[in-house]
């Protein structure tokens, strides 16, 4: 540690410093100075007080003038309004509060290969905030030896989470838990619900209703790896005691027993979901379960639990190294990654999905491009630019005005039609004539994208000093 002599010599010089300037503006009075050692460095933390005179400059409030309203898309960044002073002070306390203390190293590295491209992020050390305090501890110790070729082909979506505190559950879990959601028809009825609730608001309360219903439709399935088997079968008695009456009917597949629980009006689990809280005639629900591979798994659909029992023989845990990676019979090791989190995507496995999935895309896209109509509408009729300005004055303006450029997502662009006095997107229509499709745009960057790399994954492993991420896109 430094001795007193320099700590008090480092303060004249810096006093010095502030005097020397003395000429140009007051010297900023300092609020806080403080000394800290890393290894071999010594690091001297000063804080300054904001100097006077930096109080923001105001424009008076509206409405304005149409020479005044032209003169306002030309405002030097010096000129703000009171919204955005405040906006900006917010954000510069919480900035100061997250990392007062030293700045977060950050390093990334790119891969790029024929097969896939990988990114890799380290963040050395991270904020210290609610959140990824709650992250790490639900998810953290470990690692866990993750081995991708688990992942089924059927799988749209895989979330996989090692499990560092079962609580409750005790002994009964072991340490990871999946949630997976495959391949259905089903999402072209949601699909339709969620237009449907869009257009008519009024009828909210009904397609609530039915997306309930179709929830039970849904190929979605829970994994937990079993911990003590007696602890883990006292556990499930209990869960399905509590859920109410049912009957069960047992059957085998390959070998593994899969029960089916049904459970009618008499169980809380019909009656407090439907019948209580979404006040609907009484519905049967249906929800299939099965012990594989060390792990208990739950689905409403059969066809998933039959799928990875069919896999199993393809490794001896589910979430250990596979000899075989790709289920093809290659005789390559598998290869492992240590994770915390990870999730997985797959477009191309959106066979039966495929069309109402690219139509919801389509659909919110198309929400958030037409009311740009307006924002654009606005600058054509005060006068700031007319249908022949070249397109890159008119976001330059755009963004001087309104401190932002209104563009739609697939990046179609706007015209002003002199004629009907509108404006025009040449994918999404007029406020006044939408157009709609049923898929995206073939031009569009998100698609070109999703052709590409057919097969997403991110995976998050928290180290002792940060956090490691890593996203790999698998090649077409």
């Amino acid at each position: 540690m430094y001795s007193l002599r320099t700590l008090r010599v480092a303060c004249l010089l810096l006093v010095a410093f502030c005097s020397s300037t003395r000429a140009l503006a007051d010297a900023p009075a300092v609020r806080e100075l403080r000394v800290q050692r890393v290894g071999e460095t010594t690091y001297f933390h000063v804080v300054f007080d904001e100097p006077a005179g930096m109080a923001a400059m105001r424009i008076a409030p509206g409405p304005y003038p149409l020479v005044e309203r032209r003169g306002l898309g030309l405002l030097p960044i010096d000129k703000i309004t009171k919204w955005e002073e405040s906006a900006y002070r917010e954000f510069r306390e919480e900035y100061m509060r997250l990392w007062r203390q030293f700045f977060d190293p950050v390093g990334m590295r790119f891969s790029l290969g024929k097969e896939r491209v990988r990114a890799e992020v380290y963040i050395l050390p991270l904020i210290n905030n609610t959140q990824y305090r709650e992250l790490r501890l639900m998810t953290g110790g470990g690692p866990l030896q993750f081995d991708p070729a688990t992942i089924s082909p059927k799988a749209l979506v895989q979330y996989t989470m090692h499990m560092a505190n079962p609580g409750f559950f005790g002994e009964a879990f072991g340490n990871w838990s999946v949630i997976r959601l495959d391949d259905s028809p089903a999402f072209a009825k949601l699909a339709q619900l969620w237009l449907q609730r869009d257009l008519r608001p009024e009828e909210r309360a009904l397609t609530e209703v039915e997306y309930f219903e179709l929830a039970t439709h849904v190929p979605l399935t829970f994994g937990v790896a079993i911990g003590k088997k007696e602890s883990f079968a006292s556990l499930l008695k209990m869960v399905v005691d509590f859920l109410g009456p049912n009957s069960a009917e047992i059957t085998l597949h390959k070998g593994v027993q899969i029960t089916k629980l049904w459970f009618g009006p008499g169980s809380p689990l019909v009656s407090q979901i439907f019948e209580r809280e979404l006040k609907t005639p009484f519905r049967e629900v249906s929800i299939y379960h099965a012990e594989i591979d060390g792990g208990w798994y739950a689905s409403f659909y059969r066809a998933p639990l039959e799928d990875l029992i069919e896999r199993r023989g393809m490794r001896r845990n589910p979430l250990t190294p596979n000899p075989s990676p790709s289920g093809r019979g290659e005789k390559s090791p598998a290869e492992t990654v240590p994770i915390n989190t990870s999730l997985h995507i797959a477009p191309r496995a959106a066979v039966q999905a495929g069309a109402a999935l690219r139509f919801y895309v389509e659909w919110e896209s198309h929400k958030r491009a037409l009311p740009n109509n307006a924002a654009w509408y606005a600058q054509y009729r005060s006068g700031l630019f007319d249908a022949k300005t070249p397109a890159s004055v008119q976001r330059a303006q755009a963004l001087k005005f309104l401190g932002f450029i209104p563009v739609s997502p697939d990046d179609a662009a706007y015209v002003y039609d002199a004629r009907l006095g509108e404006v025009v997107n040449e994918r999404h229509g007029s406020l006044r004539r939408p157009k709609l499709h049923s898929g995206l745009a073939e031009e569009w960057p998100l698609k070109k994208l999703l052709d590409q790399y057919p097969e997403v994954r991110a995976d998050m492993r928290f180290r002792e000093d940060g956090l490691h991420a890593t996203v790999t896109l698998q090649r077409k």
